[in-house]
């Protein structure tokens, strides 16, 4: 699995599975009498920690996916921005959890998030040939976002 396909995963997961994604947030699990900390360090250490996934493998080393949530003023008041990074092969938990913790800070410290357009509002009208209307308003269902170096 790429880093890639990785980050497409868990993009989707957040979008589509709202209801769930709290639990990535989870410091530990229990369940039957048995405590299961979540391993993803940064979930203790930086409170706009949300997520993901932690993983080894004797191929891919310590892996993480990280996501984080911080406020932000462009978006709207109220407004937040989240940073999901991916680190693979690594060679501790300690170094897959710093190495993810610079990436999230130069995510949102190097990119600025700006709208391009706004939900619900029309970008172009076009003729309608043999339609109920002369006409139809045309314009993203969801605000459209994209991040560009600082």
């Amino acid at each position: 699995t790429t880093a890639r396909e990785i980050a497409t995963l868990a993009t989707r997961i957040i979008q589509d599975f709202p209801q769930y994604y709290p639990y990535y947030a989870l410091q530990e699990y229990r369940y039957n009498n048995i405590t299961q900390p979540n391993r993803n360090l940064l979930l203790r250490r930086d409170p706009t920690v949300d997520g993901m996934k932690t993983g080894f493998t004797d191929g891919a080393g310590y892996c993480l996916l990280a996501t984080a949530e911080r406020p932000y003023p462009n978006l709207s008041p109220g407004g937040k921005r989240r940073v999901l990074t991916v680190v693979m092969h690594t060679a501790s938990m300690e170094a897959r959890a710093a190495e993810s913790q610079r990436l999230l800070n130069w995510g949102f410290q190097a990119f600025d998030t700006m709208r391009l357009l706004d939900a619900g509002k029309p970008v172009a009208t076009v003729q309608v040939w043999k339609g109920v209307a002369p006409e139809a308003k045309l314009g993203p269902a969801r605000s459209v976002l994209v991040s560009v170096p600082r």
